[in-house]
């Protein structure tokens, strides 16, 4: 019989957004810092090496903790981002296709979410087999952002910073829409995945347009993702102290 845990799963606020917009802006710098570095098959190894160990560490773990949940949300950054890129270059697959490939690829995998656990809210992940199908959808999540975003960048011509402002606007929308439809399961639901996928091609678009574009690359993907890396200490930072605080309350 299935363990029942607690919810393994932070608290969908402001902050969750903001982390998960720094993390996909790190992923996406760190991965270009990484493969000018040591070149792409050792990135690939290094992405996959750091994903499976932090996500051991998550599952294992009975109850949601800031730090072992952001960790495999950071590396998998890395390893969405090259992955969706060997596909397209290694693979000589279009955005376009690997866009349809990595969607087709999420659906199957909330099918099965929903067939095995009928269910496939993320206020309800308290089983190991339950999270092990939310990482698998926030993987093709990752991947399925970084080859739209691609594609709307590059194959429509929309050039990064404005990919990034429009997909920004959607965020918006689907968030007020989660907001709006709080108690509707289906939209809520759907509406968080959205808002889940726009994130990361909003934070690769603004990486790579203030690491390679911006004032002629002066920041330069290094130096964005020291920035980037600074920005998610201090998003983890509040979030151990609030949930520290919270804690203390909850004791007296």
């Amino acid at each position: 019989m299935e363990e029942n845990l607690l919810v393994k799963v932070p608290t969908i606020t402001l902050i969750f957004w903001l982390t998960k917009l720094v993390t996909t802006g790190m992923g996406e710098s760190l991965s270009d810092t990484l493969a000018k570095s040591i070149g792409p098959i050792p990135t690939l190894i290094f992405a996959v090496i750091s994903f499976g160990a932090t996500l051991y560490w998550q599952v294992t773990r009975k109850q949601y903790h800031v730090i072992s949940y952001w960790l495999p949300v950071a590396t998998l950054a890395i390893l969405g981002t090259i992955m969706a890129d060997a596909v397209h270059g290694g693979l000589h697959i279009s955005h376009y296709m690997a866009s349809i490939l990595f969607f087709g690829l999420m659906l199957a995998s909330f099918m099965g979410w929903f067939l095995v656990e009928h269910d496939i809210s993320i206020h309800t992940i308290t089983t190991r087999r339950a999270e092990l199908f939310y990482w698998l959808t926030v993987s093709f999540s990752f991947m399925l952002g970084t080859a739209l975003g691609d594609y709307i960048g590059n194959d429509l011509g929309l050039g990064l910073f404005l990919t990034g402002v429009f997909l920004s606007i959607l965020l918006v929308i689907a968030l007020t829409v989660r907001q709006v439809f709080v108690r509707h399961l289906l939209l809520e639901t759907g509406s968080f995945w959205v808002a889940y996928i726009l994130t990361r091609p909003i934070g690769a678009s603004f990486a790579d347009y203030f690491g390679l574009k911006w004032h002629n690359g002066a920041l330069g993907s290094q130096g964005l993702s020291i920035i980037w890396l600074v920005m998610f200490i201090v998003l983890i930072g509040i979030m151990v102290r609030t949930d520290v605080v919270e804690a203390d309350v909850q004791m007296d």
